[in-house]
């Protein structure tokens, strides 16, 4: 029997909306705009794991992201986006209380300048999801297994009987197989790579394939097998 849900926000539950803190830094940097990725891997490097913006963390993000300290963006400026649920979420999350009866929680990769976003997601996903975790607050990303086991130890149920749903290939599927646990990957936006170059133990033992949180009932009552994987619970 399953023992909690983990859901990852952005793609899965909804979307935040536009501006974005990546955009809103984009447009101050000086990094040339052929160098997008250096750009997000310094952006996420300095801002997604660091629980409090002090002026340390915006000094490190300053240096890494090539942005002068005085053009530094003022507080408020962050509360300009939000997240929109898919039209279907709350449905979604009341079936799967209703039938399992089980905690659930979310898990996402975002920045510390997020907080007000995370806390008005889970404002709106109330009284389904009991906890949002983030990046920021335990100082590592997906698809670090730690983040797993920690959520396992919070409530107090072997990974093995943990069931990640999530978009994204690596961050969510990957990430959870090597913590021990199970998972639905909701293939809308990002589709999984051909199933030939799947690590070893990654298969329908441990993953579902869906296209958007509505599979993801249907997918539960397939069932799995017993998980094949690297990760064990620490």
């Amino acid at each position: 029997m399953f023992g909690a849900f983990v859901f990852d926000a952005g793609g899965t539950l909804g979307r935040f909306t536009r501006p974005s803190a990546r955009d809103i830094l984009r447009e101050l940097s000086v990094i040339g705009k052929d160098e997008d990725r250096a750009f997000d891997e310094a952006y996420r490097r300095t801002l997604h794991c660091s629980p409090v913006l002090a002026e340390d963390v915006i000094l490190s993000a300053c240096g890494a992201l090539l942005i002068e300290r005085a053009d530094w963006p003022r507080p408020m400026t962050w509360h300009r986006g939000g997240f929109e649920l898919f039209r279907y979420t709350r449905q979604v999350l009341a079936d799967l209380q209703a039938v399992y009866q089980v905690p659930m929680v979310v898990l996402s990769n975002v920045p510390v300048t997020y907080e007000p976003r995370m806390r008005d997601l889970q404002n709106q996903l109330s009284p389904y999801i009991s906890r949002v975790y983030t990046s920021y607050e335990q100082g590592m990303r997906k698809p670090d297994p730690r983040l797993w086991w920690s959520i396992a130890r919070d409530l107090d149920v072997e990974p093995g009987r943990i069931v990640h749903v999530g978009d994204q290939w690596t961050n969510d599927v990957l990430g959870a197989w090597k913590a021990g646990c199970l998972s639905i990957h909701l293939a809308a936006r990002h589709a999984p790579p051909p199933q030939a170059t799947w690590p070893d133990g990654v298969g329908p033992n441990v993953v579902k394939l869906g296209t958007n949180l509505c599979d993801v009932l249907p997918a539960l009552r397939e069932g799995f097998t017993e998980p094949d994987t690297e990760g064990e619970a620490r």
